[in-house]
């Protein structure tokens, strides 16, 4: 297997796969405990900044809870 190159030009930002995962986990948890939906949750990334995710769908019941968010793979900074 071989490294891919590094593209030409500025990389793109955005939210990690663990970050994403983390805001649905925290919402799922919020979710089954206070028993209602979640459309959006803060979490606290590694660095210390807060940031707020949308929650684009969040169902539960008493016993389990299941949220999504929409991964962005970033924008591209000049």
């Amino acid at each position: 297997m071989s490294l891919q190159e590094i593209p030409a030009g500025p990389l793109r930002q955005g939210y990690t796969t663990g970050a994403c995962a983390t805001a649905c986990t925290r919402a799922a948890l919020l979710a089954l405990i206070r028993q209602e939906p979640v459309s959006e949750v803060e979490i606290t990334l590694p660095l210390g900044e807060k940031v707020t995710f949308t929650i684009s769908s969040c169902t539960f019941t008493s016993e389990q809870a299941t949220c999504t968010t929409v991964k962005d793979a970033g924008m591209i900074l000049m």
